[in-house]
């Protein structure tokens, strides 16, 4: 995966799209997401949605997500 600024809202949306995209390449078991209330993710971006989905449709995946509230 290559580096990605992280220093804007966009940039944290791209950065978290991309770890679930290489998640899905490295065929990665668990998807662990924590924060304390996932406010700036983007749950439910269209791109976003795409990567889970494809990483969730692997067998025996697991996506875990901790938060405070």
């Amino acid at each position: 995966m290559d580096p990605i600024d992280i220093d804007s809202a966009e940039g944290f949306r791209r950065a978290v799209v991309a770890a679930v995209a290489e998640a899905v390449v490295r065929r990665a078991r668990r998807l662990v997401l924590a924060d304390p209330d996932f406010d700036a993710w983007p749950l439910e971006e269209a791109d976003f949605l795409a990567a889970l989905t494809d990483f969730a449709r692997l067998p025996g995946r697991q996506v875990l997500l901790l938060a405070r509230r």
